[in-house]
């Protein structure tokens, strides 16, 4: 006889004589070496005695009742269900219940199992698909598998698929040992642990200067190795201040800094003084810093505006810079798909109007006016990349707390109606009654976004941060003390 016929015969006898357990701890006794789990509550195991008894129980019942189910009976079907497993055994809820269909090609991952393995490692549906190992099995033993577990799961009446004990013994321990390839991380095939990474830092957001790496990377040396090359292209960096992408962005090699995929970053003015004059600095604004870095190919740049908010002293040369920082990035601005830009005004949307006093004492005041956006700026990208090429503008609002919703037609900030109705507004509550407003930009197909350093009609402020940038490092210019840091404190006093 078989060994594995004795297994069976033991699995039969346990399952009504084992004492009961919680799955995955069973009891230690002389059946306590653990195979198989049916129900989550019967331990069935085979131990010396279970092989000794199972001979008797296997003659005397199993025979009969497995000739019994399969006479007259028409091939089955294959059913559909769950097998579960985890780290110890493996467990078949469903062989104990009538009504719940199985399969054999998917295996829920346990509760303690799911909770320390990454989200990727399982479906929508808290399964880990085992398709590409039960694809190995010839059509026949998928169908005869498949059958078993269905004939165990309905009584033993739902199949008549004529296949000897031994065969299903047979089919049953290679399937289990299919299974059990998957209990430990690392027996995945090394394309679905990759996949793994790529979700896992996806959702990672690195926040400098003060991030660590990610604890998936201290698992273990080959898990370190492995992972590591996926971190930079996939987790978002999120980088404060325009100082700090300086202080990141200088440290990596051009074959680092193209990988880099998440940015975001407060919009804060760099002022520096220039390489031949230490009496007067010059202050950069955010899209400039972009051309510093050749090879930078975002998927996603959000920046955050600088000069906006309840803790920011605004006036209209901080609406001017928002304005004109935003159209820059649209009209040459590189190294991003696309572009998030927010601000917690619309201020900065509507006509500005300056007040200027001569040595003689003369006032006199000057108005700019702003297009209707985002009509404007749609235009213009459209124009740059193509009318079909998905490029595109689209303004979100946010009047309350997470609520954003999209901007139909043009915007019309609309606060002058709002204040004239009364006249003891201070200016603390007209920055509160400002709604929050997103710009979403979109390159589009095909268009040439890879940051290469160019700038159309450079200035003499850019060309100046250029040379500087290509004669010494951004590091020596702190420790000459040419940079002025704290501009995140009050950004329009550099204005």
């Amino acid at each position: 006889m078989h060994f594995n016929a004795l297994v069976v015969a033991g699995l039969a006898y346990q399952a009504a004589a084992a004492p009961t357990t919680s799955l995955g701890k069973p009891k230690a006794d002389i059946f306590a070496n653990s195979l198989l789990y049916s129900d989550g509550t019967k331990n069935i195991c085979v131990g010396p005695l279970g092989i000794v008894a199972g001979v008797l129980v296997w003659a005397i019942a199993f025979v009969p009742a497995v000739i019994l189910a399969n006479q007259g009976k028409e091939p089955c079907t294959p059913s559909t269900g769950t097998v579960s497993s985890d780290g110890k055994s493996v467990s078949a809820n469903a062989l104990s219940q009538a009504d719940v269909p199985l399969t054999v090609t998917q295996a829920e991952v346990s509760a303690d199992k799911r909770d320390a393995m990454p989200d990727a490692a399982l479906s929508g549906d808290g399964y880990m698909s085992l398709a590409p190992r039960a694809e190995t099995l010839d059509g026949r033993s998928t169908t005869a598998t498949k059958c078993y577990y269905s004939w165990k799961a309905h009584g033993g009446s739902n199949c008549g698929t004529q296949i000897s004990t031994q065969e299903f013994v047979t089919l049953i321990n290679d399937h289990i040992g299919q299974l059990m390839s998957f209990t430990r991380f690392l027996d995945l095939p090394r394309e679905i642990r990759d996949q793994i990474y790529v979700s896992h830092f996806r959702t990672t957001t690195l926040t400098y200067p003060t991030f660590t790496l990610p604890p998936l990377l201290f698992t273990s040396r080959q898990i370190y190795r492995e992972a590591l090359p996926f971190l930079r292209p996939n987790a978002s960096h999120n980088l404060l201040t325009s100082e700090h992408l300086l202080d990141y962005l200088t440290t990596l090699t051009p074959a680092f800094l193209a990988q880099l995929r998440h940015i975001a970053v407060r919009g804060v003015p760099i002022p520096i003084y220039p390489l031949n004059d230490d009496l007067c600095y010059h202050t950069h604004l955010f899209p400039d810093l972009l051309t510093l870095f050749p090879g930078l190919q975002l998927d996603t740049l959000e920046v955050i505006d600088a000069y906006h908010g309840a803790d920011v002293a605004e006036d209209g040369f901080g609406h001017g810079v928002t304005y004109y920082d935003l159209e820059g990035l649209i009209k040459e601005g590189k190294g991003w798909k696309e572009l998030i830009y927010t601000s917690a005004s619309d201020r900065w949307l509507e006509s500005v109007t300056f007040t200027h006093r001569a040595a003689d004492g003369t006032v006199t005041t000057e108005t700019k006016t702003r297009d209707k956006q985002p009509g404007v700026w749609d235009r213009m990208i459209k124009q740059r990349d193509g009318e079909e090429s998905g490029a595109g503008v689209e303004m979100w609002l946010c009047k309350e707390r997470g609520a954003w919703e999209k901007v139909e037609g043009d915007y019309n900030t609309g606060m002058e109606e709002e204040l004239s109705q009364g006249d003891d507004e201070d200016d603390e509550d007209v920055v509160r009654a400002r709604p929050s407003i997103m710009f979403r930009v979109t390159r589009g197909t095909g268009s040439e976004y890879v940051q290469d350093g160019s700038v159309v009609d450079e200035s003499e402020f850019h060309r100046g941060l250029r040379e500087t940038f290509e004669t010494i490092s951004w590091k020596e210019i702190k420790a000459r003390n040419m940079f002025i840091p704290g501009a995140e404190d009050d950004p329009t006093a550099h204005l």
